[in-house]
């Protein structure tokens, strides 16, 4: 690891009732401000998953979802 670089782990742990648990996280570690791309790109990401979260409700489908789901950009 060097100075101003991004570090993330990931991992999935199963609970005693056989819950699956997956944990991610992820630091900024530097005394630089991250690059303006670097916050456009985690932006993009909370976005993503936020508006994919509000379609999800009781008798949606799969299908809807599939076809309606925020898309990312080709980046």
């Amino acid at each position: 690891m060097q100075n101003n670089e991004i570090i993330s782990f990931d991992t999935n742990l199963i609970d005693s009732y056989g819950i699956c648990v997956d944990i991610s996280r992820s630091w900024w570690i530097g005394d630089q401000a991250l690059r303006p791309d670097m916050v456009a790109a985690m932006q993009h990401a909370h976005e993503h998953i936020q508006s994919n979260m509000n379609m999800l409700a009781p008798g949606v489908s799969m299908r809807s979802l599939s076809k309606n789901c925020h898309r990312l950009d080709d980046q």
